[in-house]
């Protein structure tokens, strides 16, 4: 599935940047003057087929032409702030790739008259948005199939992520009135290739930990509990892929990034690769687990139960205990202490994330299949004396009140209550909200089933 890694493909703006020519005296030259005949005429031409167009530099400056190394605003792919339709770029994107799009220009919109950059206002834009989480004003895409457009997402000035599903690529300013937008983005996009191989910076399964293949790839069923509906619009994508963690004192809280079960809920999954039985953590489930004013005895928990399988049919539970005479937090129940659950997702902050600093640092992202420092919840197949499974699956552990009918007991009889029970106070927001589960110990490469 996976191809050798190869060259970014960045547009060139040096006609003859992939011709090479070995000769000697008169022969060189006369190639030379021959291929830059041919290549002005093709650009030429290129131009009086793309008359039609709007935006980007035209290259009539031989200057500009020259300057390979200027991302010259103007150089890319037009984005017009006061058009309402996705516009798509002239590629198509496939699972695993990594894409990156470098963006500048400035624009204006309604709702603020300072001009803004590619990460727009830095406010939630609205429900009547195309991305209603994602800032206004700021460059975001999607990707589009034969089976509709995934969740938008924020595209910015610097974009650097994995494919997670095939189709096109499109791009919109966020907004929800345009008619008075002025001006316009220019972004410059490139795909490298999968990657395969040992390379030092690969993750423990082979390939980068923010490759795709590492997380869950496809959602096979979900059951919603009592008071799920927060992510649903965004699901499955909000589901897919590596997490986006943010750390234990104000966690992830977008819907592109998380989906509530709801009390008693559960989902399915299969993963990208086989998860295998090797040293220590073989794979981890990452939720938005939050520690109260920084307090590690204040947690907002909220507990799942997890199983594991080969074939999709056949489940092996992990082991699972609640203490309830176990150490109590400031409010004095132990349902907010973590090691009073053993065995449970939705425990544990998750910090891994894949998304860098939006100034274009990659180095501010924290490696999500590193159980030192990801966060999230760890699994060990050896705990239930299985050498490989390529399906997971939560189940919310319910509230006996809130939801009577979906609480959830241990092997001991205790009655699971957790500090996200205690706490949670808003409908659509309530049971484990999942960010990701990634494949630490991984095996062969897993496609989507065919169902």
């Amino acid at each position: 599935m996976f191809k050798d890694r190869v060259p970014l493909r960045f547009r060139s703006r040096n006609p003859l940047s992939r011709i090479r020519v070995r000769a000697s005296g008169a022969l060189i030259r006369a190639l030379t003057a021959l291929l830059w005949t041919l290549a002005v005429t093709a650009v030429v031409l290129h131009l009086q087929g793309c008359s039609g167009s709007s935006g980007g530099d035209s290259g009539d400056d031989d200057d500009d032409a020259a300057d390979d190394d200027d991302n010259d605003a103007g150089d890319g792919l037009p984005i017009d702030a006061a058009d309402s339709n996705w516009t798509r770029a002239d590629l198509v994107l496939a699972f695993g790739q990594e894409m990156r799009v470098r963006t500048e220009g400035t624009i204006t919109v309604l709702e603020d008259g300072d001009d803004l950059g590619p990460h727009g206002t830095g406010v939630s834009c609205g429900l009547d948005c195309p991305g209603p989480s994602l800032p206004r004003g700021a460059l975001i895409g999607r990707i589009v199939r034969g089976d509709g457009a995934g969740a938008p997402f924020l595209v910015g000035a610097n974009y650097n992520q994995y494919v997670t599903r095939d189709g096109s690529l499109e791009l919109i300013v966020n907004d929800d009135e345009y008619a008075d937008n002025q001006g316009t983005f220019y972004a410059d996009i490139a795909t490298e290739d999968p990657l395969t191989g040992d390379d030092d910076d690969d993750g423990p399964t082979g390939l980068p930990s923010c490759h795709p293949a590492n997380f869950a790839i496809q959602v096979l069923d979900v059951q919603y509990g009592a008071l799920a509906g927060f992510g649903q619009k965004e699901f499955p994508d909000n589901v897919l892929g590596p997490p986006a963690g943010k750390g234990d004192y104000a966690p992830q809280s977008s819907e592109t990034e998380l989906l509530s079960l709801g009390e008693g809920g559960q989902i399915t999954l299969k993963m990208g690769r086989e998860i295998l039985d090797g040293p220590g953590t073989d794979f981890l489930i990452f939720e938005n687990v939050l520690y109260w004013s920084g307090n590690t005895a204040n947690t907002y928990t909220e507990a799942a139960i997890v199983d594991v399988s080969q074939d999709g049919e056949t489940w092996f539970t992990f082991p699972f205990d609640f203490n309830p005479d176990g150490p109590t937090g400031p409010q004095g129940l132990p349902d907010t202490v973590p090691e009073n659950f053993v065995g449970f997702a939705g425990i544990e902050p998750t910090y891994g994330n894949c998304d860098p600093d939006r100034d274009g640092d990659i180095s501010d992202a924290i490696d999500p299949l590193d159980p030192d420092i990801a966060g999230g919840d760890r699994f060990d197949l050896a705990d239930v004396d299985l050498e490989w499974a390529a399906y997971v699956r939560i189940r919310d552990t319910g509230h006996i009140d809130r939801a009577p009918g979906t609480e959830t007991y241990d092997d001991d009889g205790d009655l699971i209550q957790d500090g996200g029970n205690m706490l949670a106070s808003f409908g659509g927001i309530q049971g484990f909200d999942l960010d990701a589960v990634g494949v630490v110990n991984g095996g062969e490469v897993l496609e989507p089933d065919d169902r």
